[in-house]
C-alpha cells in the first residue's frame, strides 16, 4: 500500500528536476551584455508603459533596448530553439505570461543580457546596478514582515525559508547552466502537465513555467555555479511594478486577460478534456480555496507604501 501511495505522489509531483536532454549546453560567457530585453503582447505600448521604457532608456543612453511581441517571439525561438517550439506551442495561449517565460529563459540563455518585464523599472541607471565580474544575479521578494511584499514568494512548494527568487527580472551571461536546468525542468512540466491533479491560473503558472520552477530549478546549482545573491530587489534599486497598489487594476489591464482570473488547464487538452474541466476544476478549486483556508496557507498584499511610480 505504501508503495502505491509513493507511486501516485509522485505522478503528482511536477518539477522533476533533471538533465533530459532537451536543450543543447552553450558555452558560459565572461560578460553580460548591455542589452535590455522586454516583452509585450504588440509593439505600441500604453502610455504608462511607454513612459516607463522612455524613462529607463534616457537613464542607460549606451544600453541597447529590444522589444519582443508575440510574432517576433514565436519566430526567435522557431529559428534559435526549433526542437523546443512543440512545447512553446502546448502553453494554453490564453496564458501569457507562461508564454513571457517561456521565452525570457530562452533569449538570456541564447544571448544574455538584461530581461525586465514591461512594467518594471529601476531607480539608478545599470551599469550601477550590475558589478564586472557579476555573471548572474539572484534575489529573493522583499517579504519581511512589514514590507510591502510580506509574504510573497513563500509557499509550501520552495523549501528555502526565504521563498522563490525574482524571475520579473533575469541578469545574466549567455550560457548560464541556471537557466539550461530552468529550461530542461519548465520543458518536462509542459510535458507531464495534468489538468486534474496539477495546478492552473497563478499557481498554475507559477508552477509550470514562473518562479517556483525557476527557483527550485536553479537551487541545486547554487553551490557550484558562480552568481551573485542579494536579499531583494531593494538591494539593487530596482521597481518590481510601476503601478502603485490602488493601480493593480490597471496593471492587470495592459496584458490582455491576467492570469489570476483564469480557470484553464496552463497545457492545451483536447476538447472532451476542456469540456470535462469546465466541469471539474470548479469544484476542485473550491475545494483547495477551503484547505488553504483551513492550513492558513501564506498569502500577500501589496502596501502602498515603498511603491514608486513613473513621474
Amino acid at each position: 500500500m505504501k508503495s502505491l501511495t509513493k507511486h501516485l505522489a509522485s505522478l503528482r509531483k511536477i518539477n522533476k528536476l533533471g538533465d533530459y536532454g532537451l536543450v543543447s549546453k552553450i558555452e558560459m560567457g565572461s560578460t553580460i551584455p548591455k542589452v535590455v530585453h522586454l516583452t509585450y503582447y504588440r509593439k505600441s505600448l500604453p502610455t504608462e508603459l511607454q513612459q516607463n521604457l522612455d524613462k529607463l532608456k534616457s537613464m542607460n543612453p549606451h544600453w541597447e533596448f529590444r522589444l519582443y511581441d508575440d510574432a517576433d517571439i514565436e519566430q526567435y525561438i522557431k529559428q534559435h530553439f526549433p526542437d523546443l517550439l512543440k512545447y512553446y506551442h502546448q502553453i494554453n495561449p490564453i496564458y501569457g505570461a507562461a508564454k513571457a517565460d517561456f521565452f525570457r529563459y530562452l533569449l538570456i540563455y541564447n544571448e544574455g543580457g538584461f530581461y525586465l518585464d514591461i512594467k518594471s523599472g529601476a531607480l539608478k541607471p545599470f551599469d550601477e546596478i550590475i558589478q564586472n565580474d557579476d555573471v548572474f544575479i539572484l534575489s529573493y521578494w522583499p517579504n519581511e514582515k512589514g514590507l510591502p511584499y510580506e509574504g510573497a514568494g513563500i509557499s509550501s512548494d520552495v523549501p528555502d525559508p526565504l521563498g522563490e527568487f525574482e524571475q520579473w527580472y533575469i541578469i545574466s551571461v549567455k550560457g548560464h547552466p541556471f537557466l539550461k536546468a530552468v529550461i530542461e525542468n519548465m520543458c518536462n512540466n509542459i510535458r507531464i502537465y495534468n489538468p486534474f491533479i496539477h495546478h492552473t491560473a497563478r499557481w498554475g503558472v507559477f508552477t509550470v513555467t514562473g518562479p517556483i520552477a525557476y527557483s527550485l530549478a536553479i537551487a541545486p546549482h547554487l553551490a557550484t555555479q558562480p552568481h551573485r545573491l542579494v536579499r531583494s530587489h531593494y538591494d539593487l534599486d530596482l521597481i518590481y511594478s510601476i503601478f502603485s497598489a490602488d493601480q493593480v487594476p490597471r496593471h492587470h489591464g495592459i496584458f490582455k486577460k491576467h492570469y489570476s482570473f483564469i480557470n484553464a488547464p496552463i497545457v492545451k487538452q483536447p476538447l472532451l478534456i476542456n469540456l470535462i474541466l469546465k466541469l471539474y476544476l470548479p469544484t476542485r478549486d473550491g475545494l483547495i480555496d477551503i484547505i488553504n483556508q483551513i492550513r492558513k496557507k501564506p498569502t500577500y498584499k501589496l502596501k502602498k507604501s515603498h511603491i514608486p511610480t513613473v513621474k
